[in-house]
């Protein structure tokens, strides 16, 4: 498994809190993309065909904990079925569901789920009539203990934590440690910014020695960089879906926060990277969304280089010496993703030549200048994206009647 870490910024290193991290660790994903988080998203619902797929892609790429099973107050008779396939898989993952009742825990239970993670809302900000701290500890007391009675790895999750009085969520923390296996801070309106959650996260770790969590959503676009800052402030799990899929603006992207933690923490979640698109375009079509053609890591054109000529003349000498590659944030092949040497209106010389290489074809200046004006004239009337491929191209060439030739590499 190669490491992203050699293609960081220098700078990263320097900030003592940076420096103080024990970057030989991993940081673990709990992903919930199989869990009621995905179709909460508007207008989603994955197969149980699917959901099996992805669960294997999952457990093959590294994952080894997943979350699947939700909906409360009671999953249906479908989703039962499914989460029961699911654990007949026997993959090398831990299980759990997510609850908010002790018959959803029971359920767990029965199905031989390996544990729960128990939603209460914490915000005393926001508690509604008749309910009050002591309501909301009793609450809490009540799951928790049942579920550790019936021997279910269980963690408290703490809603709306990150928008709690910080006196009252210290005394959640502190008053049940006993009853919990983990603490979720659960960022559930994407409200807070990294440098809150790090001091957050840090105030947390002085109240309790049990593993952290957090469920952070992407309202501000800052779920990655906050699951960083968690990171730094010592969490040691962060929860994710595929392609950032959930509900309203969706989660922590798994495989944003994967290439992420490397890259600006040195901090591996032990991944292996590779497996990151295929695993976007299994997502994609399970639920439907297309994934955007520049979504970081993973996008289509996420490695598409810049039709500016100077910048596609500075990749192709690149190219020419063997180092194109490096010229990138990392090399796209590390994520399973490709990179290219984008044809669109814009067209130059340096376009043609590459294109036509990576097909095993060749031209004079004065033919690959002449191509690059058709294309140019072809495409001059096109707005909005347009980007052929490289077979396109070729497939041009062939119908103009171009004198193209095969690259002798002899």
């Amino acid at each position: 498994m190669q490491t992203l870490t050699k293609f960081s910024s220098p700078y990263n290193r320097i900030p003592p809190s940076i420096q103080s991290l024990n970057t030989t660790d991993s940081v673990h994903i709990h992903d919930l993309t199989l869990e009621a988080d995905a179709e909460e998203m508007a207008g989603v619902t994955i197969s149980e065909n699917y959901k099996i797929t992805v669960a294997k892609a999952l457990s093959k790429i590294g994952v080894d904990r997943l979350s699947i099973l939700g909906n409360s107050p009671m999953p249906s008779e479908g989703e039962i079925t499914s989460a029961k396939k699911l654990i007949g898989l026997d993959l090398p993952v831990r299980l759990d569901a997510f609850v908010k009742t002790a018959a959803e825990i029971d359920l767990a239970k029965e199905i031989g789920l390996w544990g729960v993670e128990i939603l209460v809302g914490v915000n005393d900000q926001l508690l509604t009539s008749g309910n009050d701290r002591r309501h909301v500890l009793e609450r809490c007391k009540s799951l928790t203990g049942h579920a550790q009675e019936l021997g279910l790895h269980t963690c408290l999750f703490g809603g709306d934590a990150t928008r709690t009085s910080e006196d009252f969520l210290e005394e959640v923390v502190t008053t049940l440690e006993t009853y919990y296996d983990e603490f979720t801070i659960a960022d559930s309106s994407g409200t807070i910014s990294p440098y809150g959650l790090q001091y957050l996260a840090e105030r947390v770790k002085t109240w309790t020695g049990k593993p952290l969590k957090v469920h952070l959503h992407n309202h501000t676009s800052m779920a990655t960089a906050n699951a960083l800052a968690a990171v730094v402030g010592g969490v040691e799990t962060i929860q994710t879906t595929v392609n950032g899929v959930g509900e309203l603006t969706g989660l922590v992207p798994l495989e944003e926060f994967a290439v992420a933690s490397e890259i600006h923490l040195g901090v591996s979640t032990g991944l292996e990277l590779s497996g990151l698109h295929e695993l976007s375009r299994l997502v994609s079509d399970a639920t439907g969304l297309p994934t955007n053609i520049n979504k970081p890591v993973v996008g289509k054109d996420a490695f598409a280089i810049p039709e500016t000529k100077e910048i596609q003349q500075y990749f192709w000498e690149l190219h020419q010496d063997g180092k194109l590659e490096e010229a990138f944030c990392y090399p796209p092949r590390l994520v399973g993703n490709t990179f290219k040497m984008s044809i669109g209106a814009q067209c130059n010389t340096f376009t043609i030549l590459y294109n036509l290489s990576e097909k095993g074809f060749t031209a004079d200046d004065e033919t690959v200048s002449n191509i690059a004006d058709a294309v140019q004239a072809e495409l001059s009337d096109k707005y909005g994206y347009n980007l052929w491929t490289a077979d396109e191209l070729l497939e041009f060439c062939l119908k103009m009647g171009f004198l193209i030739r095969p690259v002798d590499n002899s």
